[in-house]
């Protein structure tokens, strides 16, 4: 394996780093990693949309599963040496010391999120109901006309 940052080959700095991080995915224990989502379940599969109502549909159901802020705990990457070692450190004295705060700010933002999404859903699927039932009237209307044409 071999690793260029900005032009320059930084393997044998990177790559033990790698290698741990692979054998932590592997194992199945990262802690870091984000929630597994469904198969589809991301914005590429807005492209497959045929129509607008379709496109409208998808982006509905993929807000579903987007809508909530996370606060669980991430990796904070540092730059190397120890001035990088000492601002993570104090990075994550911060991030503790505002960890009800946080906490609590995700949880009123999630609430707004959840409520607008559910609104949006709704929505779609209200206009949906309106349009089938129209549809389903000029079906009726052009079935009767025909009817009465000589």
């Amino acid at each position: 394996m071999t690793v260029i940052v900005a032009g320059k080959d930084r393997t044998a700095e990177l790559a033990a780093d790698l290698r741990n991080r692979v054998a932590v995915l592997a194992r199945g224990d990262d802690h870091h990693r984000p929630a597994e989502l469904p198969p589809g379940v991301d914005a590429l599969s807005l492209a497959a949309a045929r129509t607008e109502g379709e496109y409208l549909t998808r982006l509905a159901g993929l807000l579903r599963h987007r809508d909530a802020v996370d606060t669980r705990k991430f990796r904070s990457p540092r730059r190397p040496g120890v001035p990088g070692w000492l601002k993570r450190q104090v990075r994550v004295v911060i991030w503790k010391a505002m960890q009800f705060h946080r906490e609590r700010m995700a949880f009123r933002q999630n609430l707004i999120n959840t409520q607008l999404t559910s609104a949006i859903v709704y929505e779609t699927r209200q206009r949906q109901r309106e349009i089938d039932d129209l549809q389903c009237r000029l079906a009726e209307l052009e079935r009767r006309l025909e009817t009465r044409a000589p």
